[in-house]
């Protein structure tokens, strides 16, 4: 048992010590206890995960002693119990909600548990203390931990959702917009639904591009584009540009693509729009088409472009068609082109 909240009450409440806790287990353990001397052990459900010890000199046994009496008194100690369970015990989670959401980075199993608990309380229509709800108890990327109540003001424009800071979330707070810290199928973005109605969305449902500006970088770049222009050029295509830039960041959804579309290198782009690089229509997109520079493959061809451009730029290409059906002969005009695009230089 987790312990949470321990108190002492006089006689007058019919209580000698009380100690409260969560555990896992809906059908939590209750104890009933005189002077030490144990009366009776059970699982019950009538307070879901809440377990709980009672030891009070007007708890007795049954005559068989396998049990306790349930009289008056056991009744008084259940309903005191109970009003803990609402006041003490609720105050307990969000003391160490609050103090976990100060140290974002050493995230618990016990810290997730207490907000599964906090939102089933809460669905289950717990009326909360004043002032609880405005507690710092939810973790941001900014470091700075904010209220449930923040998140119901800010649940109309909406939120996000993130591990780690990235270029993604620096790219969000730029837009003033609030970034939570925490996992996707975590339960502090259960708690905050549960509170808010809104679930905050994942910062891996948008993707961005950093660009490739290393000295080196565009010098081993520049060769492949040139001869990627000009074979897009011979296809027709109607692209804005073609860019080489990184998608390897935190938690990025694109970090394995061979390429993405965007409508301006580096802006925050909906995975959902970036675009179909096989086929399905990219070369009449008119828009940015950014190459992955952290690419293993791609690294291979940047090296190889640096001699041989234009196999290297047939070889990029192809690899936008990989999943397509495209026709084999498109394919093979594809490659007519670039020996011819090759053949052309080495005479000139």
């Amino acid at each position: 048992m987790r312990l949470l909240a321990a108190l002492r009450i006089g006689p007058r409440l019919y209580l000698s010590l009380v100690l409260l806790g969560l555990v896992p287990q809906r059908e939590a353990i209750r104890g009933y206890y005189h002077g030490g001397l144990t009366l009776h052990e059970e699982h019950d459900d009538r307070l879901p995960h809440v377990a709980f010890k009672i030891d009070s000199r007007y708890l007795e046994h049954t005559l068989t002693r396998d049990n306790v009496i349930r009289d008056e008194s056991y009744d008084k100690a259940m309903a005191i119990v109970a009003r803990l369970a609402k006041t003490t015990l609720v105050e307990a989670v969000f003391r160490e909600l609050e103090d976990g959401a100060s140290r974002p980075q050493t995230q618990t199993a016990a810290l997730e548990e207490l907000r599964a608990r906090l939102a089933e309380w809460l669905a289950g229509g717990l009326s909360l203390e004043a002032g609880l709800l405005e507690r710092p108890i939810v973790p941001t990327i900014s470091g700075e931990p904010i209220s449930l109540a923040r998140c119901r003001a800010e649940s109309r424009r909406g939120f996000w959702l993130a591990r780690e800071r990235s270029v993604v979330t620096d790219a969000l707070a730029a837009q003033r917009a609030l970034v939570l810290r925490g996992a996707p199928d975590g339960m502090l973005a259960h708690l905050v639904e549960v509170h808010t109605r809104q679930r905050p969305r994942p910062v891996t449902s948008v993707c961005t591009a950093v660009a490739a500006l290393l000295p080196a970088e565009r010098a081993c770049w520049e060769p492949l584009r040139r001869a990627l222009n000009r074979l897009l050029a011979a296809r027709g295509a109607k692209i804005a540009s073609i860019e080489l830039g990184h998608l390897a960041y935190p938690e990025s959804p694109v970090a394995n693509w061979i390429a993405i579309t965007q409508g301006k290198l580096g802006e925050l782009t909906p995975v959902v729009e970036i675009g179909r690089v096989d086929g399905g229509g990219w070369l009449s997109s008119g828009r940015v088409v950014v190459l992955n520079a952290d690419h293993p493959t791609l690294a291979r061809l940047l090296e190889l472009g640096e001699h041989e451009p234009e196999l290297a730029a047939y070889l990029v290409l192809r690899l936008f068609y990989l999943h397509s059906e495209q026709d084999p002969d498109e394919l093979d005009r594809m490659a007519l082109e670039a020996a011819e695009a090759r053949w052309h230089r080495s005479t000139t």
